[in-house]
């Protein structure tokens, strides 16, 4: 890799190309993203008369919460992706040249299974929810249960029909109300 050598005991895990740091086109760096086991590297291409410059965000910095590292992949209609990786130092914001952010959705989550061992599928599937909002949708999912079960007479119950256990006769209700059999007055539970 032009601009960074690999350790001993590095090696590249992921790889996005055609992004910039620190703005833009035509501002910012262009260079390539690289993430190995110990770090992400953003290696500047450089013009001809200067060399590109190379940031190398260890992976230990990387802020982490509840188990996922802080990596957010922002997309707003009309403009480039940008991953933002949130670092003990500050934030950092690389920008996509392509107008795709799908390459940035699996660096995030290559990130957070180098760090974590897991991918960050939970957090960041969809770039355009509010951060952790699928946790939050997962943790309502049993309470909207609770809800209906201690609501039950606001939850529309179901209609089903049965066999009279005195005379045989149909009889008709709402699943679990106790009736009365219009033929022979036995009461039973649907």
């Amino acid at each position: 890799m032009a601009g960074y050598e690999l350790q001993r005991d590095e090696v590249e895990l992921f790889k996005v190309s055609e992004v910039r740091r620190g703005g833009r086109a035509p501002f910012g760096e262009a260079g390539d993203l690289i993430l190995t086991n110990k770090a992400v590297v953003f290696v500047g291409k450089g013009s001809i008369f200067k060399q590109g410059n190379t940031y190398v965000y260890p992976l230990h910095s990387l802020k982490t919460y509840n188990g996922q590292v802080q990596v957010k992949v922002e997309t707003k209609f009309g403009e480039n992706p940008v991953l933002r990786l949130f670092l003990d130092t500050g934030e950092e914001a690389i920008i996509s040249d392509g107008y795709t952010a799908g390459n940035f959705k699996k660096m995030a989550n290559a990130i957070n299974e180098a760090v974590n061992g897991a991918s960050s599928n939970s957090i960041y599937n969809d770039a355009n929810a509010i951060f952790g909002a699928k946790k939050i949708a997962e943790g309502l999912k049993g309470t909207v249960g609770v809800f209906a079960d201690a609501m039950g007479s606001f939850v529309p119950k179901k209609e089903v029909s049965g066999k009279c256990p005195g005379c045989g006769a149909t009889i008709h209700g709402f699943q679990g109300e106790s009736i009365k059999c219009e033929y022979c007055g036995t009461r039973c539970t649907l």
